[in-house]
Parts: structure tokens; sequence; C-alpha cells
């Protein structure tokens, strides 16, 4: 198991950062507002907003970086850490869910602001 995780480790990243690209590409074009909400009150109504394409690429910027910063982590330490791997691919699991559901939520509300 141990000689498989650098493997799932870089596997992750590049599914994650897919995943990301196409929740982004399929529901994009689909938001017909020109500004997306980015936080959402405990009320469930938007508390900011910004330009469509900032809202649905930043997090996937974001990604970008701290997964790679992880990433990095745990192709640098030798013997590999289990625990930076297990850490990668629970980034990559928290990062498919909480876009998939934040990309879901803005596209509730731009169909309710037509």
């Amino acid at each position: 198991m141990q000689s498989l995780l650098p493997a799932l480790g870089l596997g992750a990243y590049v599914v994650t950062l897919a995943v990301l690209a196409v929740i982004n590409l399929v529901y994009g074009p689909g938001i017909p507002t020109p500004k997306v909400p980015m936080q959402w009150s405990f009320g469930g109504e938007p508390t900011w907003y910004a330009d469509k394409w900032i809202g649905l690429w930043l997090p996937v910027a974001i990604f970008v970086g701290v997964g790679a910063v992880l990433l990095f982590k745990a192709r640098s330490t030798e013997p590999a850490a289990t625990s930076d791997y297990v850490g990668l691919i629970l980034c990559c699991l928290f990062f498919v869910g909480v876009h998939g559901w934040h990309v879901s939520k803005v596209v509730e509300w731009s169909q309710r602001q037509l």
C-alpha cells in the first residue's frame, strides 16, 4: 500500500482538478446572472457576490495552489508519510464536495433571479 500512495495522491490531484473544471464548464454557461454569490448566511441567503467567472474559477485556482503544496510536501518526504497522502486525498474530496455544493446552490439561486 505504501508504494501506491504517490500514484494515488497524484491521481487524486489530477482527477480533482478535472472534476472542478468539468463542474464549471457544464454549469457555468447555464448561470444567467453576471454575478454569483460567494458566501451564504446561516439563513441560506447570499452575503456577498463576485463576477461569475471569478466566482466559479477562483476555487479552482485555490485548489491548484493548496493541492500543489500538499502534493509537493507529500512527495518531498523520504520515506513517504502516509498521513501526507491521506491529507492530500481528503483535501481533494473536500474541494470537490464544497465546490459541487456551492455551484449547485448558485444554480438554484440564479434560477430564482429570473
